[in-house]
């Protein structure tokens, strides 16, 4: 769960505990995209 209170906007990411084949968490990977979509044009850190 993010929260970003200068824009009023909360983001919750409901995944599974599992790794990914990677070794990444499955929650830091569907974030990603759905974060950049959110503040398009924009670069945010990871």
């Amino acid at each position: 769960m993010g929260q970003d209170s200068e824009n009023d906007v909360t983001l919750v990411i409901w995944t599974d505990l599992a790794l990914l084949p990677d070794g990444q968490t499955t929650a830091n990977t569907v974030v990603s995209p759905i974060r950049d979509e959110i503040y398009a044009g924009l670069t945010l850190a990871s």
